[in-house]
């Protein structure tokens, strides 16, 4: 069983198209009421805590009738859920012994929470039958490679400079490229 599963509430109900459709057709807190229902059947014998976390609005108290009673906490962001979610798993992330799994699209909350230690799903992954967010690190990092969000120095510095240093590393050197050499 998981320890924790943070839900990136609005990421998943836009990227699904049953709750996308209830969220157009009739409501918005109709929707989230769809995920907080199928996190508490599907998902709450997987894990011990759940925390979806939606953008919020000042002075919403109780966003979704029945949240809680289920196993399944809701979190209205008063400013954005991505801080939230970041803030959740920094905070669960002290101590390491814990798993923190963390569902939504948004690339850059993936990034966050991988470089956090936690494991990153996708939407469609948490929803796929018989897969559901019992990720494992294996699959974050397949997952990752696959879609280039991997956090390698290649991610980060120009090809330029990556060759300088993989030549340096090499032991090629870069003197002759006008780089500062080690005979000062």
């Amino acid at each position: 069983m998981g320890d924790l599963l943070v839900v990136d509430g609005y990421n998943v109900i836009f990227a699904d198209p049953h709750l996308a459709g209830i969220a157009r057709s009739y409501s918005l807190q109709e929707a989230r009421e769809g995920l907080v229902q199928y996190c508490e059947r599907e998902e709450s014998v997987k894990w011990h805590r759940i925390v979806i976390v939606f953008d919020g609005r000042k002075g919403v108290r109780s966003p979704v009738p029945g949240a809680g009673q289920g196993g399944v906490e809701v979190q209205f962001a008063r400013t954005s859920a991505d801080a939230v979610i970041e803030k959740l798993v920094h905070d669960v992330r002290q101590d390491a012994s814990l798993e923190v799994t963390v569902v939504t699209n948004d690339r850059m909350i993936r990034q966050m929470v991988r470089g956090n230690g936690a494991f990153p799903i996708t939407v469609a992954e948490f929803l796929s039958p018989g897969q559901g967010p019992g990720a494992s690190r294996e699959r974050s990092t397949r997952y990752a490679r696959e879609q280039g969000e991997e956090n390698r120095l290649g991610d980060i510095r120009p090809k330029d400079v990556v060759e300088k240093i993989t030549r340096l590393a090499s032991g090629d050197g870069a003197e002759s490229d006008g780089d500062v050499s080690s005979k000062q």
